[in-house]
């Protein structure tokens, strides 16, 4: 028996090493995306929340790091990624080996992690926040179930604080509880999620302060919870299938070699014969469901597998992801993890050379000349303003705020409409004011040109297409596209 608890251990210990080297190739480069340019740059306090007072410990983990280092030493993020991934790997190792094996915990945890259909909450740091919330949430458990309250009691309110979505975590994972009727711990559990509920209604609806994330008026619950589970089932499967062969069909062969390797490594050392554990199969079911009908009270976050919004997949897909595992043979375990390993190498490469692509233009911006004589002006950016993967829109173009003064960049694409002064994101419905031109930077010519309004319409149409779903690429007039534009009505720009 010691010996074998003894190998047991270091078969854990080995797979923590290389799952701390594979994350570190996988991380280490990929920079920052998206809002994170624009934290680094937000007026607000360093000690105090102001900005996330919704949510106010992930000002502490995310915002404050990026305000401190992410101008200069943006390496010092993707550290503080890698750190971060590995602790949540850990901490859902142990939540789950309240069910399964330490082996079997430990790559499930790694899976759940680390699935490529929700990069923007793996690889984008103030995307992290959602995996941070399920990770401490589950580690309370963990730490109720063997009665270290004081410790469980910290972590839960970390894991409550840290996101608006925390709820949907705690209130799953009460229910292994429940299902024991284990009600004493069930109410220890409770108290830190109960006080964020308490805080995020008092801070967002009687302050009106912070984000508010729930939007009941004139929202049609039911209405958008099917949609929800629609487009869910749309990330699942049209989606996952078109995003794994537009990462790995361009990879190098020696990915697919180095990917072979890893799989045939890990279920060597790994011997699967367990079954799914009806209690975590609950949980994670009751997390999709909890989750689904929280988003729907957003009206909107709809599940999806590209752009940087896939970010709340995570939720909904971690039952996929159980399932898809456990209910498989040996030979479909192979090919799950297989096709993992080398879509998340694929998604590595993606981001890093998208993050070096936007590391050029903002150099290129920095030296222009023309752009210097700008006076924190909205500078809009004509060409190449989207990662693509295939030919649908990933990872959107952005820079450093305070270059040359610029008070910041948009994409100039099709998914902005004109009228009378007012430029407006069809997505976002956001809106942009100005009075008789825009300063537009075109990025292959390396030029900055001052458009007037009655030019604005027509380079919006001779712009590259954006393309955020692969029903936007089917034919005008075909009835999927029809369909998915009934769905989800903002991917309807294109002209």
């Amino acid at each position: 028996m010691h010996k074998g608890l003894n190998y047991m251990e270091i078969k854990i210990k080995f797979l923590f090493v290389l799952t701390i080297l594979l994350t570190t190739y996988l991380l280490f480069g990929t920079g920052i995306a998206a809002d994170a340019f624009a934290w680094i740059n937000y007026k607000s306090a360093i000690l105090y929340p102001d900005v996330l007072i919704a949510s106010p410990v992930e000002h502490y983990t995310h915002m404050l790091p990026l305000k401190l280092f992410g101008a200069e030493h943006i390496w010092i993020i993707d550290v503080l990624k890698i750190i971060n991934i590995n602790i949540f790997i850990f901490l859902i190792y142990k939540y789950i080996s309240l069910f399964h094996s330490n082996e079997l915990s430990f790559l499930l945890s790694f899976i759940i992690v680390m699935f490529f259909l929700h990069d923007g909450a793996t690889f984008w740091f103030i995307g992290n926040y959602i995996i941070f919330s399920f990770a401490f949430m589950g580690y309370s458990y963990y730490l109720i179930e063997n009665k270290k309250y004081l410790k469980a009691t910290i972590a839960g309110f970390i894991g409550s604080f840290v996101s608006y979505a925390s709820p949907i975590f705690s209130a799953s994972i009460s229910i292994g509880f429940l299902l024991k009727k284990d009600f004493k711990n069930f109410i220890i559990f409770s108290i830190a999620p109960l006080f964020y509920v308490i805080y995020y209604i008092f801070i967002t609806e009687y302050i009106a302060i912070g984000t508010k994330r729930i939007q009941l008026d004139n929202l049609n619950i039911f209405k958008q919870y099917a949609l929800q589970i629609l487009t869910y089932i749309d990330a699942i499967s049209v989606a996952m299938i078109l995003k794994i062969y537009y990462l790995i069909v361009n990879l190098p062969v020696w990915y697919y070699l180095v990917s072979f390797f890893i799989v045939h490594g890990i279920l060597k050392i790994i011997d699967i014969k367990e079954k799914i554990n009806t209690t975590l199969l609950i949980i994670f079911t009751a997390m999709l469901l909890i989750g689904l009908l929280v988003l729907s009270l957003t009206g909107g976050y709809y599940q999806m597998a590209f752009s940087l919004s896939n970010r709340i997949v995570f939720i909904t897909t971690i039952v996929f992801v159980y399932v898809i595992f456990m209910l498989s043979n040996k030979t479909v375990k192979w090919f799950v993890l297989y096709f993992m390993i080398l879509s998340l190498f694929a998604t590595s490469s993606h981001w890093k050379q998208w993050f070096d692509y936007q590391m050029n233009i903002s150099n290129s911006i920095e030296a222009n000349e023309d752009i210097k004589d700008l006076d924190n002006q909205v500078l809009f950016v004509y060409g190449k303003n989207k990662s693509e993967l295939g030919n649908i829109d990933h990872l959107e173009f952005s820079m450093f705020y305070n270059i040359n003064n610029i008070n910041r960049t948009i994409g100039l694409n099709k998914s902005l409409s004109f009228d009378n002064h007012v430029l407006r994101s069809i997505e976002t419905n956001n809106r942009i004011y100005f009075e008789d031109f825009i300063y537009v930077y075109f990025l292959e010519s390396n030029e900055l040109k001052k458009i007037y309004e009655k030019d604005i319409s027509d380079l919006i149409k001779s712009s590259p297409h954006n393309y955020r779903h692969w029903a936007q690429t089917l034919p005008n007039g075909n009835i999927i596209k029809k369909l998915i534009y009934k769905v989800m009505p903002s991917l309807y720009y294109e002209r």
